[in-house]
C-alpha cells in the first residue's frame, strides 16, 4: 500500500484543531449527551432518523417530542410521529414513523424499555453495532457512527480492547476525499466495504478519527460537484493533495 502517512497525519491534526469540527463536536456532545439523559431511547430514535438529511435536523427532533419517561414514547402512534417529524422539518416522515414504532417496540421486548442496556450490557464496541444494527432503519454506517458517539460523548467502552472496529462513516464526502486523496480508486469509492477497509488500515488504531476531519473537508472545501476551493483546503494547503494541481485556480 502507498504509503500516505502524511495525508493521515494531516487529516488527524485538522480534525483536532479546526473550529469548525471542534463547535460541530460540541453541538453533537450537547444533543446526544441531553437525551440520553432524558430518555436514552431518544438518542436511539436520533439514530435512525440520521440518513440523508441535515444532522441538525436530526437531533433537534426530540425537542418535538413531549417526553419524561419510555412510557410516553410507547404512546405515541404512527401517524402521531408523522406529525412530529414533519414539524421538526423531517422528509421521509412515513418511512421513518414505521421505524420509530417498530424501535420503541424492540426496546420494549428486548431491553424492558431501558435503551440504555445497549450499551450498558455490552463488553465491546462490536456488541455494541451489532445491537444497533438490529434496529429496522440502522446500517452498517449508522450503528458505527452511534456508537463512536457513545465513546467520545459518555465514555462508554473506554475499557474495551476491540477500538480498531470503530470504524469510519462512509457518507458522501468522506467518499470524495477518500478519492481525491488517492486512498482509494475513483471506480470503487462507491464501494462502503473499500472505504471502511482503507481507513483502518490507514489508522489501524482507530479509523473512525478519519471521519469528522473528512466530512468537513468535504463538505466545506472540496464537494463532490461544484468549484472546489483547493487553495483553502488544508489538504491542499499542506501539499498532501495529489490533484491540488488539477483543480486549483
Amino acid at each position: 500500500m502507498t504509503d500516505f502517512s502524511q495525508s493521515v497525519n494531516a487529516l488527524l491534526e485538522y480534525g483536532a484543531t479546526d473550529p469548525e469540527i471542534i463547535k460541530e463536536i460540541q453541538y453533537e456532545r450537547d444533543r446526544v449527551i441531553c437525551w440520553i439523559e432524558r430518555e436514552p431511547a431518544l438518542f436511539v430514535l436520533c439514530c435512525v432518523a440520521d440518513k440523508n438529511i441535515d444532522a441538525k435536523i436530526v437531533w433537534e427532533i426530540p425537542n418535538y417530542i413531549l417526553c419524561s419517561s419510555f412510557a410516553d414514547l410507547e404512546k405515541i402512534s404512527q401517524s402521531q410521529w408523522q406529525t412530529i417529524l414533519k414539524k421538526a422539518g423531517y422528509i421521509r416522515c412515513a418511512k421513518v414513523a414505521d421505524e420509530y414504532v417498530d424501535a420503541i417496540k424492540h426496546i420494549r421486548n428486548v431491553y424492558d424499555g431501558h435503551a440504555e442496556k445497549i450499551w450498558t450490557e455490552s463488553k465491546s464496541f462490536a456488541e455494541i453495532i451489532v445491537k444497533f444494527l438490529k434496529f429496522k432503519g440502522i446500517g452498517k454506517k449508522i450503528a458505527t457512527m452511534a456508537t463512536n458517539m457513545l465513546n467520545r460523548y459518555k465514555n462508554i467502552g473506554n475499557d474495551f480492547t476491540d477500538k480498531h472496529f470503530m470504524d469510519i462513516s462512509p457518507d458522501t464526502h468522506v467518499k470524495q476525499i477518500f478519492n481525491m486523496l488517492g486512498f482509494v480508486d475513483d471506480i470503487n469509492q462507491d464501494n462502503t466495504d473499500i472505504i471502511v477497509y482503507t481507513a483502518r488500515a490507514l489508522n489501524p488504531d482507530a479509523p473512525y478519527l478519519l471521519d469528522y476531519p473528512c466530512y468537513i473537508i468535504g463538505k466545506k472545501f472540496c464537494k463532490k460537484r461544484g468549484n472546489k476551493l483547493c487553495q483553502e483546503c488544508p489538504m491542499g494547503k499542506k501539499q498532501c493533495c495529489p490533484n491540488y494541481e488539477k483543480y486549483k485556480k
